[in-house]
């Protein structure tokens, strides 16, 4: 009987950890997308983007970090130049993994913030343009899907 439930518990704890990935998976891919819609809503419109920069969310990034969520988990291969269609931009992140693209996102955003407090929302239009083609990038790494280069 013991050893049933030993059994039963390590597939318990497997589905548990399955449904995390995915419960993670979701909401991350979800912020992620909201993020480039603020990014490229003040692209277009200067004016508001200081309150947009505001907006931009980390909330499930920080919840799953808190709970020690391993972000290579979307991705298991590394950025790759299939995924960014050769653009030259993305040369410098080839080869890192899925968590180390995901934290630096995150870190650009908050420094995106910082900087959007401290000047001018004028001044951060470059910022957020390129930020906004990182979170592009780093989505269709996370769906596994290769960027399209218009033509």
């Amino acid at each position: 009987m013991s050893f049933w439930k030993e059994l039963f518990d390590i597939y318990q704890h497997q589905l548990q950890s399955k449904r995390l990935a995915q419960g993670a998976s979701r909401a991350l891919s979800q912020e992620i997308k909201t993020n480039i819609c603020l990014l490229a809503e003040a692209l277009e419109n200067p004016q508001s983007s200081s309150a947009l920069i505001a907006s931009l969310e980390d909330s499930a990034f920080r919840h799953y970090c808190q709970q020690g969520y391993d972000f290579i988990e979307f991705n298991q291969q590394p950025l790759s130049l299939s995924t960014t269609a050769n653009i030259r931009e993305f040369n410098q992140y080839l080869q890192q993994s899925t968590g180390d693209l995901i934290f630096r996102a995150y870190q650009r955003v908050r420094v995106l913030k910082a900087f959007a407090d401290a000047n001018s929302a004028q001044r951060c239009q470059r910022r957020i343009q390129s930020l906004l083609r990182y979170h592009v990038m780093l989505f269709a790494h996370m769906q596994a899907q290769p960027l399209r280069v218009r033509q």
